[in-house]
C-alpha cells in the first residue's frame, strides 16, 4: 500500500516537473539540461587507488595460489611421485610501469668559436587520470625467490632431477633456488 501511494507521489511530482519544463523558455530549457548533465558527471564515482590496488593485490594473491596449485597437480603426475605440495616464496609484489609526458630539450652553448657543448636534458612527468589516480602503463609480475617442492613418494636421484627440471621450465627459476624435500 505505501509502495504504491509513493509510487503515484513520485508519478505526480514527474508530471509536474515536465510541465513546468515543457513551459520554459527554450534558452532555459538548454541551460538547465546542461545543469543535470554536469551534476551527474559529478555524481557518478570514480575508481579510487585504494579500491583498485586492493582489486590488484586479490588477484595477485589468486594468482600465486593458483600457480602453487598448478605447479603441485603436474609434479604429482611425475612417475614416482605420489603427491607433490609447492611453496613459492617472491622478492616483491611485481612492479607498476606509470604512464609518463616524456620532454627532452637540448641546449647547446658557444664560446667565443672555439669550444661548443651540448647538454640534453630528459624530463619526465607521471600522467594523471583527471584525478589523484595515475595511469599505469604495464606491470611486471613479482620475480620468485625460491621454491620449495614437499613431495611423497620414491626417493632417488632421477625423481629429484625430474622435480628440478620440471619446476626450472615451468616457473623459468634457476635451479639453486629450487629445493626439494622428500615427506612420508
Amino acid at each position: 500500500m505505501l509502495k504504491k501511494y509513493l509510487k503515484s507521489w513520485v508519478l505526480q511530482i514527474m508530471k509536474l516537473l515536465i510541465e513546468g519544463f515543457k513551459a520554459l523558455d527554450k534558452k532555459l530549457k538548454i541551460v538547465g539540461i546542461i545543469f543535470v548533465v554536469a551534476v551527474v558527471f559529478v555524481l557518478i564515482p570514480t575508481s579510487g587507488t585504494k579500491k583498485s590496488q586492493i582489486r590488484d593485490d586479490i588477484n595477485l594473491e589468486a594468482i600465486k595460489r593458483e600457480t602453487e596449485k598448478n605447479l603441485s597437480v603436474k609434479l604429482s603426475k611425475i612417475i614416482g611421485v605420489e603427491k607433490a605440495e609447492i611453496v613459492i616464496t617472491y622478492e616483491n609484489d611485481g612492479v607498476y610501469e606509470y604512464q609518463t609526458d616524456d620532454k627532452s630539450s637540448l641546449k647547446t652553448e658557444n664560446e667565443d668559436g672555439k669550444k661548443t657543448s651540448h647538454q640534453t636534458q630528459l624530463e619526465k612527468k607521471t600522467v594523471f587520470d583527471g584525478g589523484k589516480n595515475t595511469i599505469i602503463k604495464t606491470r611486471k609480475m613479482p620475480e620468485i625467490k625460491g621454491v620449495c617442492i614437499f613431495y611423497s613418494g620414491e626417493n632417488s636421484d632421477l625423481i629429484h632431477k625430474s622435480l628440478y627440471s620440471a619446476t626450472k621450465g615451468s616457473l623459468g627459476v634457476e635451479l639453486h633456488k629450487i629445493e626439494v624435500i622428500n615427506i612420508k
